[in-house]
């Protein structure tokens, strides 16, 4: 009977066979039969990470170079996938680091000819996000920009107008009150979030914030994205603190498959409970939806915004399906209709390339 040991070896040979032949999906599969066994295998992992870079799903690339780097610091390939794969998302900053590293990893000396080539490949794609960094500083972000005495086209605005003349009529069906609310949600969620401040604790700055803002401002936006508006140009990076503060405070899953992180959070929930479980699914989901929204609708980059928001929708089912019996009290409000419809209803409106309404003031 083969050992462990072979059995992965097969595998990984038929899976570079495949690969060898641009059988990507297939090979994928052979890579993740071997995985089975050795799940921590680096150079697996780098292989499957290029199949999937291949494919187009360059979140899942990312995944398993990550994890390839974990198991191996040293493995300049795994470095390199990894790079690549932040550079087809457009996370330009962390992929300057990783080629930075896969240069690294290599040989200081006595370089074989194809470590040699590696290096010249390597830098040359560092160069290469580097510029694409400075190009996205120089690009103003996309979208329509409204002058304030334009307001009046706003559709909330328009909304508001309407809602004195629905109210006498007692007219409850109109979508103006959608409209409405959501902007009510949304502006109050992010007035918070700019209220965010920046303190020195011990000598170390940290950021001083409110959780449950990202819940918020997704509420709005699952009500009617619409309600969308960026009125800072520190807006974003407003957001991504206020992201990562509340990563930080409820220990929220960052990266990984839904089915990974379903593991994971059933894991914790044994170890933990519900009050460490619930926050950190509701953050990781809602995070999940918010980064498939702001990369279609402010970057075009609809092939992102389905595949995260497919993800949060997945993570939602499995869910819903592991807790069926659990009560909203416990296991969150993220697994309600109301959240899944909503996200739902972004997604199709991305798989359409029919953005929604965005107004950046």
């Amino acid at each position: 009977m083969p050992s462990a040991e072979e059995k992965v070896a097969k595998f990984k040979a038929e899976g570079n066979a495949l690969f060898g032949a641009k059988k990507y999906r297939e090979a994928v599969s052979k890579y993740s039969d071997a995985l089975q066994i050795d799940a921590s295998n680096a150079v697996i992992l780098a292989n499957r990470s290029a199949c999937r870079l291949a494919l187009g799903r360059y979140v899942d690339a990312a995944d398993d170079a990550k994890r390839a780097t974990e198991s191996d610091p040293l493995y300049a390939k795994g470095w390199a996938r990894l790079a690549a794969a932040n550079d087809a998302l457009g996370q330009h900053t962390p992929s300057i680091d990783a080629w930075q590293r896969a240069i690294d990893a290599l040989p200081k000396e006595n370089l074989s000819p194809a470590e040699v080539k590696q290096r010249e490949t390597y830098v040359t794609n560092l160069d290469a996000a580097k510029n694409a960094q400075k190009k996205v500083k120089e690009t103003p972000i996309r979208g329509i920009h409204v002058k304030a005495e334009d307001g009046k086209k706003l559709p909330w605005v328009l909304a508001e107008a309407l809602l004195p003349d629905l109210q006498a009529r007692q007219e409850v069906q109109s979508s103006a009150w959608v409209i409405a609310l959501a902007h009510q949600e949304f502006k109050q969620a992010v007035d918070v979030m700019k209220a965010q401040k920046m303190v020195t604790i011990g000598g170390v700055p940290s950021v001083m914030a409110r959780v449950e803002v990202i819940t918020e401002i997704t509420n709005g936006l699952l009500r009617d994205t619409r309600a969308f508006y960026m009125d800072d140009p520190r807006w974003l990076q407003l957001y991504n603190t206020q992201v990562q503060y509340e990563i930080a405070q409820t220990k929220a899953w960052v990266d990984g498959s839904a089915k990974e992180i379903m593991s994971k959070a059933k894991a914790r929930l044994r170890q933990e409970g519900w009050d460490s479980v619930r926050p950190a699914l509701a953050l990781t989901i809602r995070a999940y939806f918010m980064r498939g929204f702001l990369d279609a609708n402010l970057r075009q980059r609809y092939d992102l915004g389905a595949d995260f928001i497919g993800r949060a929708i997945e993570l939602i089912k499995l869910g819903r399906a592991e807790w069926h019996n659990v009560g909203t009290d416990r296991r969150g409000v993220v697994f309600e209709d109301t959240v899944s419809w909503g996200m739902r209803t972004a997604g199709l409106e991305i798989l359409r390339l029919s953005a929604p309404f965005l107004y950046c003031a």
